[in-house]
Order: structure tokens, then sequence, then C-alpha cells
């Protein structure tokens, strides 16, 4: 875009709230210029009704100075019907593409793969905001913390991942935040993000229930469910941790099946060195046949859940099937 080449299309296409507010700003300084912003950009709410009359009007009005006129549309809301209003101004953008104007659609329900999104790609670019990985953000959150003088150490980053759950937004802030404690000390480790990040009891307890379960230490678990549950962690966000913890289990059983080194498991499993490790070790603690019964165990969990049983209740029932000790040779865990 600094080199002149830019699109008239834009669509930031992905549930990522951060990563699309980035991309339009980016956009906004790149096209438009911060000295224009006032002449040159335009926002629009999508569900509007006339937003879409007005969009293509602003888009064919002359920009002031330098820049180029830039109309911005918010689709928040309204689903499959309102993505294939914006389809047709696509379209139409398509037909007679502005000399001077680019129109960017934010929408959080558009998928990079979608119908939605090969029309923009037609005529201009997609923008992939959905949530990357947890690998990935680690790696960010390290980026960004260089960025302010500071190195955080792996494990500090990946409990401020953890804390900062689904949102780039959050992990931001966090980030920022013991940027700013660590004042005058160049290196970020974990106890210094367990003091002041946003969530890090709560994350903390994260790390110790699903290290009891790797460990087959049933009481623990219980004691750290019991904690998340007073502290407010909603139920079905520790089911899918307790989830996503069988999954990588089971991985490391596969993988090890296979013949794979240890030291090459993060790769595959796309987790930090020191997690790999740890699930290295746990894996041994369970079969693969267990795994995979835990694994339906929560799916079974996660439907009571959502038909009215009391969560408590059936959390405890589960963390104590995948948690207690091994039961028989072989074959699924007794019910």
């Amino acid at each position: 875009m600094q080199q002149g080449d830019y699109r008239c299309v834009y669509l930031l296409a992905g549930p990522e709230d951060y990563l699309r507010w980035r991309a339009r700003e980016a956009l906004k300084q790149a096209l438009v210029g911060q000295e224009l912003y006032s002449l040159n950009y335009v926002r629009l709410a999508g569900d509007d009704p006339e937003a879409c009359s007005r969009a293509l009007e602003e888009l064919r009005v002359v920009s002031f100075g330098n820049g180029r006129r830039l109309v911005a549309v918010d689709l928040e809301a309204g689903g499959e019907k309102a993505q294939a209003t914006w389809e047709r101004v696509l379209r139409d953008v398509a037909a007679g593409p502005p000399e001077g104007g680019t129109l960017v659609l934010s929408c959080p329900d558009a998928a990079p793969g979608g119908k939605l999104a090969r029309l923009a790609g037609e005529t201009g670019a997609v923008v992939d905001c959905r949530l990357p990985a947890a690998q990935e953000r680690e790696r960010w959150a390290v980026q960004l913390a260089r960025s302010r003088g500071k190195k955080l150490t792996p494990q500090a980053a990946a409990l401020l991942v953890e804390g900062a759950g689904d949102s780039l937004g959050t992990l931001v802030q966090e980030v920022e935040k013991v940027c700013l404690w660590a004042d005058d000390q160049e290196r970020v480790d974990l106890p210094a993000v367990a003091a002041v990040a946003r969530g890090a009891a709560v994350a903390g307890t994260v790390f110790q229930l699903v290290d009891h379960l790797g460990e087959r230490r049933a009481g623990q678990a219980l004691g750290c469910l019991q904690t998340l549950l007073r502290q407010g962690e909603v139920p079905l966000v520790i089911l899918s941790l307790l989830a996503r913890q069988l999954r990588l289990l089971l991985g490391t059983c596969w993988w090890r099946q296979a013949g794979g080194a240890e030291e090459r498991l993060a790769g595959y499993l796309g987790v930090p060195s020191f997690v790999a490790r740890k699930l290295w070790r746990q894996a041994a603690n369970f079969r693969e046949e267990e795994l995979v019964e835990g694994l339906r165990r929560l799916l079974e969990a996660n439907g009571r859940i959502k038909t009215g049983w009391r969560p408590e209740l059936v959390l405890t029932t589960a963390l104590v099937h995948l948690a207690g000790p091994r039961q028989g040779r072989a074959g699924r865990v007794p019910s």
C-alpha cells in the first residue's frame, strides 16, 4: 500500500475484534492519512437500511488532497441475509470500481473461504481476522514485549495467553501491564506475570488442574476445580480446557506409538517445549482407549450442562473418571 498497490475492497473476515480494529487502523493510516481523517474517512453501521446505498455514494465522492476516500462498514449482525445484501454491493463495486474510494467491510461472521470472501477477493483482498493458535499468540506476546524493551520468557507468555482467553485485545493489555510493572527490569518471568496479570490467579489454577489431570491426581484436581468455580470461571470453559488437555495427551500417545522423538513433540502438537515435556511424561499414565472414552464423557457432560444439569456435579463426576486411578487392563473405563 505504501507503494501505491491498494485495492478498492478489503474484507476483514473473522471474529477477533482486535485484529479487525488493527487492520482498519492500518488501512486508514496507509490510504487516508491522519491529517485527512475528517474529510476522507466515513464509517457506517452495516445493519442500517440505507447503509448499502450510502456506501456506494460515498465511494464515488471525490477525495480531498492526495489520500483516498475510505468507507468503513461494520457488519456486526444480520448473519447470512445481511452478508447476501453486501454481496450485491461488492458486485456493484466490481462492475464499476471507484477511482478514489476504498470499501472496508468488517464482518466477524464471514468465513475467509465463504462466498462473501470469494467476491471480495475478486476485486480486492481478504484479511483473515480469526484468532491465531495459542502458540502463535505466545510468540506474538514475546515480540510485543520485545518492542517495549522487555524479554518475556516462554513460560510467562504462556501464562499471559491462558489468562487472556480468546481475546487478543486482552492479551495486549496484559503484556502492556507486565511491561510497565517490570519498570527497569529487562526480564519478565513467570512470577512477575503471576503477580500482576489480570486473571493470572485463575490461569495458574487452570495450569494446576490440567497438570493434576495428567498425573491422575484426582483429589488435587477436584480441589482446583472447586477453586475455579468459586472464582466464577464459566463451567463450559473449564470443560473445554479439560477436553483440550485430553486431546493433547491423545496426540502424544499417537506420536509415541508412531515412534516419534520426544524433542519433536512440541512441533507436532503446536505447544511450547516445556508443555511438550510434561505431556510426554503424563501420556504414559493413560491408555489410548481411556483418553478416547474421556473425550466421549466430556462431550456428554457438555450436553448435560447445556440442558440444565448442575455444572458442579457434572464436572466433578467427569473429573473423577478422568483423573482417577486406572481401572482394568484394557477397554473402556467402567461407568
